[in-house]
């Protein structure tokens, strides 16, 4: 049987495009393509909510970026 491995890779160019790709990856939206009986097996590195997630991401901010500045890079 062959295996594969898929990378995705996104830039994130807004707080609110971490925060909707978190709560996307935590379950905290609805997400019609994921399988709810699987969830508990996703592993996160890092935050474990959302809500920690976000305060790590803007402590890490600068005080001045510019506005079309890549704030994150989401790996998948």
């Amino acid at each position: 049987m062959a295996q594969y491995a898929i990378l995705r890779v996104q830039k994130l160019k807004s707080a609110v495009a971490v925060q909707r790709s978190m709560k996307h990856a935590f379950r905290e939206q609805d997400t019609p393509n994921a399988d709810p009986e699987r969830t508990p097996d996703n592993t996160h590195i890092g935050a474990n909510s959302v809500a920690e997630g976000m305060a790590a991401f803007r402590s890490r901010l600068p005080d001045k970026y510019r506005k079309d500045a890549v704030l994150a890079i989401e790996y998948l």
